[in-house]
């Protein structure tokens, strides 16, 4: 079995197109540089200065397409939140607030203007879950 080169740890680290791709190479190259650093150096610092650096030239990943509370991704059988984005995968963004009786405030993201552009209001019963939301945008 051929061993991975922290070249190769690195190519995969940007190649990575979600979180945990990134994660599995961060190991990947941490171990490389705790395997090189002499036992009174300081691999961690190591290891955190380089990913910083790769983050900083790559960049944050994109989010997933999906409905979002905050920054948490929402599993299909969740309630939809009061106010929560959904990201359909096309790189539209929209964020919905309730605003009572079953009715949410929709927003549009302008990435041009860098504004929410109010869309209107869309009506969804209060125990829709985020499966059932998501075959609803499918059906517009």
């Amino acid at each position: 079995m051929s061993e991975t080169t922290i070249d190769t740890a690195i190519a995969a680290w940007k190649a990575a197109t979600t979180k945990s791709g990134r994660d599995v190479a961060a190991e990947a190259i941490e171990e490389h540089i705790a395997h090189r650093t002499p036992e009174d150096g300081d691999y961690q610092a190591a290891t955190a200065e380089l990913l910083a650096r790769l983050e900083a030239e790559a960049g944050p990943l994109g989010k997933e397409p999906g409905v979002y509370d905050d920054d948490t991704l929402l599993d299909g059988d969740a309630r939809l939140p009061h106010v929560f984005v959904h990201l359909d995968g096309m790189g539209n963004e929209a964020r919905y607030w309730y605003i009572g009786l079953e009715t949410y405030e929709v927003h549009d993201y302008d990435r041009d203007r860098r504004a929410w552009i109010g869309r209107g209001t869309n009506r969804y019963a209060d125990d829709t879950t985020v499966e059932d939301f998501l075959a609803l945008q499918d059906v517009d």
